[in-house]
């Protein structure tokens, strides 16, 4: 049923990750972890894209939650910064992203508020960066909300200093498509379905986003459906904005 249960929803994330260009780095539990760059790992770079692919998956989340007549709610985090990226073992081979980045992109998941997407502040500005050079590339009128709290928590109560995550960070909202938590009339609807007593399960995700680096910098092109993981013996850092969420670049469910 568990399994039955991951597969649906991180199907549906998959979905996603082809519609906006973000590609899918692995699943680890519960947790679905996606990320964007510059070739070869994906086709292009933009910082927006993540975003949108952030909120899809937690509307996603809440129209398959209404479906199944469950309560099952999405987190997201995603932060700006570097990351390496290589091969690990010499069997099962995967490819993994590592670094500091992917520490705050985890702190940013876990303290956001359910149904919301918390970006850190250097995501703000690279997001902020773009849409000054591409207005247009913005569908859905995003912007940034400071969090007002004194510390980040986590759903168990485990608390994180701002520093952990670079400093103040940010909820992400949209004028033309509001989230359910945010109480758009939209969604003040009856399940759908119902099939016995409702189970509470947050989902999260994680998205990572990279800049594009100078010519002389980049690693020699591959096929855009195709990553090029670099030996785990000498692996590239790479400027990344990840995002992370119960059911966003990293992904998990609970039951």
């Amino acid at each position: 049923e568990v399994v039955q249960f991951m597969g649906e929803l991180f199907g549906l994330f998959d979905g996603l990750s082809d519609i906006y260009g973000v590609y899918k780095v692995e699943t680890i539990g519960d947790a679905y972890i996606a990320g964007m760059a510059d070739k070869p790992l994906t086709k292009e770079y933009s910082p927006i894209n993540v975003l949108i692919f952030g909120l899809e998956m937690v509307r996603k989340t809440d129209e398959w939650a209404r479906h199944l007549g469950v309560e099952v709610t999405c987190r997201v985090g995603v932060h700006y910064g570097e990351c390496t990226g290589g091969v690990v073992g010499n069997q099962m081979q995967r490819y993994h992203l590592f670094g500091d980045t992917l520490t705050v992109m985890d702190t940013l998941e876990a303290t956001s508020e359910q149904g919301r997407v918390q970006v850190s502040g250097a995501c703000k500005t690279e997001v902020e960066r773009q849409l000054l050079e591409s207005p247009d590339a913005d569908p859905e009128g995003v912007h940034f909300i400071e969090r007002d709290v004194d510390k980040l928590r986590t759903s168990k109560g485990e608390e994180h200093d701002w520093d952990e995550v670079g400093g103040i960070t940010y909820l992400v909202a949209s004028k033309t498509k509001p989230l359910r938590c945010t109480g758009a009339p939209e969604y003040h609807q009856p399940p759908l379905t119902s099939s016995g007593p409702p189970a509470a399960a947050p989902a999260r995700a994680s998205i990572l986003s990279r800049r594009p680096e100078p010519a002389s910098a980049q690693t020699t092109p591959a096929p855009a459906s195709t990553p090029a993981p670099a030996p785990a013996s000498s692996p590239a850092p790479s400027p990344a904005l990840a995002a992370a969420a119960a059911a966003a670049a990293t992904a998990t469910t609970t039951t």
